[in-house]
């Protein structure tokens, strides 16, 4: 059953085998998904008064930074492909593709606004995009 994914016992077990807990820490694989689902739109201060408010865990921004590497990627990818293979059978997944998808704007300096225009209507004289594809399923 799907809840049974949402156990902190089986997200530690996620995070330590994609590496992205490697000891013993205040921070489990329930407060990890937490932040990634949650509050990725927070900067690390953010995160770390949430953590604080929603479970009571004292853990500062740069503790938290550092937590942010390739195996967070790796374990929020376990933990959906764990959920899709609970809730959608294989045989109903045949051909099935899914990717989440998400982007960001940032301003540059104005000296290279020939070279990098600003969005418009953004305001920006320079300035940038980033599109980022993270694939969950494919074919």
């Amino acid at each position: 059953m799907s809840s049974e994914l949402f156990e902190p016992t089986v997200l530690d077990g996620l995070a330590r085998k994609t590496e992205a807990i490697q000891r013993k820490r205040k921070v489990g694989g329930k407060e990890l998904l937490d932040m990634a689902l949650f509050d990725g739109d927070q900067s690390f201060n953010g995160m770390s008064m949430q953590l604080m408010r929603r479970d009571g865990l004292d853990i500062s921004k740069q503790a938290l930074h550092q937590r942010h590497h390739s195996n967070m990627t790796k374990f929020v990818q376990a933990v959906f492909e764990q959920l899709i293979a609970v809730e959608l059978p294989q045989e109903q997944t045949q051909g099935l593709e899914i990717r989440i998808r998400d982007s960001t704007r940032f301003a540059l300096p104005e000296v290279i606004a020939e070279t990098f225009p600003g969005t418009k209507g953004s305001g920006m004289k320079a300035g940038a995009s980033v599109q980022f594809e993270f694939e969950i399923k494919s074919r």
